[in-house]
């Protein structure tokens, strides 16, 4: 969960710095959060949904499927890594583009890069802590962050800067 809590963390000096989500909040007229409370309930219930369609489905039946069915057991660990690597441009992928195309171009390819790194990186923590902690962890990692990100700093928005 700490790992979480910096990813937030940093998502949020990120946004300070680039300004991105008052721009997509400008052009769409509302909030990228959902309100508090709701939040509590939304972010909860996201962070389970999505680790388990980015590393509870794909990696294990994939991993089973390369190394167990085709590999006869070999190269495990490999196949892990490079679906680790992998599954974590998901999100920054089919997240991160539209969120760009939504923009206009008003936000940077710079301020871009910044946010697909950071996604990237958060993502692949949690596969690491997938790989040596299970569902709970890659879960764990994803709540810590909405916690910060989206519950907390949804909040701050919502009701501290109005």
């Amino acid at each position: 969960m700490f790992v979480g809590v910096a990813f937030g963390t940093c998502a949020i000096l990120i946004d300070q710095i680039t300004g991105a989500t008052s721009i997509l909040a400008a052009k769409v007229g509302s909030d990228f959060n959902v309100g508090f409370p709701g939040s509590l309930f939304v972010y909860t219930g996201g962070a389970i949904k999505l680790e388990s369609v980015f590393r509870i489905i794909p990696i294990p039946i994939i991993l089973w499927l390369g190394s167990s069915v085709f590999l006869k057991g070999r190269a495990q660990n490999k196949i892990f890594w490079i679906l680790a690597v992998l599954t974590s441009a998901v999100e920054p992928i089919i997240q991160g583009i539209p969120l760009m195309q939504l923009a206009g171009g008003e936000i940077g390819g710079l301020s871009f890069a910044a946010y697909a790194i950071h996604a990237y990186a958060f993502n692949f923590a949690s596969a690491v802590c997938f790989r040596f902690y299970g569902l709970l962890g890659a879960v764990l990692v994803r709540f810590g962050n909405y916690i910060i990100w989206h519950i907390g700093f949804g909040f701050y928005l919502q009701y501290l800067t109005s």
